[in-house]
């Protein structure tokens, strides 16, 4: 199996997460020094950046691969498993969407500890998150309509599921 990785264009939007931080600390360092709390930035902004590197990262790694049993598929901070039978195909106004039905969902250990003080503190927001990780955005990784993912998806695909 062949896990295809974001085109570079997409790939490369991973970058302003840890630019904004830059950004942002930029701009308040100066306002803090002057305050006379110049470490106070530091810690404001520790979390944050350390958070957006990861982003970062696993954004750059978003993958999706196709073989007999169903879709793979690498986000951010989750992965899917989907048996061909919980996938469903979808051309919203021409950008092709994986809607899983059915599947496994593997959280990394830093979005599975996020995810889960959601689901206690804002329900209806990991209920909205839950339905957005059930989408895969197949657009994302294809450049044409004759592109290896598309070639991997119609040679993989049982009938009926495109």
């Amino acid at each position: 199996m062949t896990m295809h990785l974001l085109p570079e264009r997409h790939r490369a939007i991973a970058f302003i997460f840890p630019a904004i931080i830059v950004v942002i600390a930029a701009i308040s360092f100066p306002v803090f020094i002057g305050a006379g709390r110049g470490w106070w930035p530091v810690f404001i902004l520790a979390p944050a950046a350390i958070l957006a590197v990861v982003i970062c990262i696993e954004f750059r790694a978003t993958a999706i691969g196709f073989d007999a049993f169903g879709v793979h598929y690498r986000s951010v901070g989750y992965a899917l498993d989907v048996p061909w039978s919980g996938i469903a195909f979808h051309a919203n106004g021409g950008k092709p969407v994986l809607r899983v039905t059915q599947g496994e969902r593997h959280f990394f250990p830093w979005l599975g500890a996020m995810y889960a003080i959601l689901r206690v503190v804002m329900p209806f927001r990991a209920n909205h998150a839950s339905t957005a990780m059930a989408n895969i955005p197949l657009y994302f990784f294809v450049v044409s309509e004759r592109d290896s993912v598309m070639a991997d998806l119609r040679a993989t695909a049982p009938d009926g599921v495109l």
